[in-house]
């Protein structure tokens, strides 16, 4: 995973170039364009990713829907967290459709719980991150 994976899935580059991890924190502080929102929910929704759900983790209220402006520099760095996270369980279950199912269903490796709502909390994405790791080495919970 690069962070032009990441800033792709967000919609990005935002009008500059971001190569690095820095650049990222530069345009969360920021606040990300809206239309990154719009493009997460439209790669993300699913059967079992609602867009209610994305916006729920996120903490983007419903009227945020319109499509200019900047998100509050919160809601940037959730919904930045939660790309890196799509993007990362893409590569580790080897499909966007497979991620999608993974993140939105209680995991046995997550002590039942879903991934989604682990992203909530940095502790909470570590231990997504080590699920994810271990399914990848083939080591079971």
């Amino acid at each position: 995973m690069t962070i032009a994976d990441i800033v792709a899935f967000l919609g990005g580059p935002f009008g500059r170039p971001i190569a690095s991890d820095m650049d990222l924190a530069t345009e969360v502080t920021r606040g990300l364009p809206r239309a990154a929102l719009h493009r997460v929910v439209q790669q993300l929704r699913s059967d079992a990713l609602t867009t209610r759900a994305i916006y729920a983790l996120v903490g983007a209220r419903a009227a945020s829907r319109r499509s200019t402006g900047r998100l509050s520099s919160e809601v940037s760095a959730r919904l930045a967290r939660l790309a890196r996270m799509a993007v990362r369980a893409g590569e580790a279950l080897g499909s966007p459709d497979k991620a999608c199912r993974w993140l939105a269903k209680p995991s046995r490796a997550l002590d039942g719980q879903r991934p989604l709502d682990l992203l909530a909390s940095d502790a909470g994405t570590r231990a997504v991150e080590d699920a994810l790791g271990r399914m990848e080495h083939g080591v079971t919970a």
